[in-house]
């Protein structure tokens, strides 16, 4: 069943909610994939022959430091830093991560 709204202003501002969760989830997902290929490189360091171009730790570095920059930026905005949901308890907005996530030591 389609929502229904007062105001063109009503049906605007649920389109931009949704839409800055859609970007949230986003965000924790390139986050997570950065933080897993900062690993992959760390576990590959040993087979590294490239003549050219970063070394392995600097590749690593480089994606953990993507990561960081993207969960800092969902810990400012009030969104869980795994997942990309809204925050709503205090010390889930504190911690940065909801409970969910949490319990499953995501």
């Amino acid at each position: 069943m389609a929502a229904t709204y007062k105001t063109p202003g009503e049906r605007i501002a649920a389109r931009q909610r949704a839409k800055a969760a859609k970007i949230a989830t986003q965000q924790a997902k390139s986050a997570a994939y950065y933080r897993a290929q900062a690993e992959k490189i760390r576990l590959a360091d040993s087979k590294w022959f490239a003549l050219e171009g970063p070394t392995p730790t600097e590749m690593a570095a480089d994606y953990e430091h993507r990561a960081e920059g993207l969960e800092q930026k969902l810990a400012s905005s009030g969104r869980c830093v795994r997942c990309g949901r809204a925050l709503t308890d205090p010390k889930s907005v504190a911690g940065s991560i909801g409970p969910e996530c949490a319990r499953k030591g995501r």
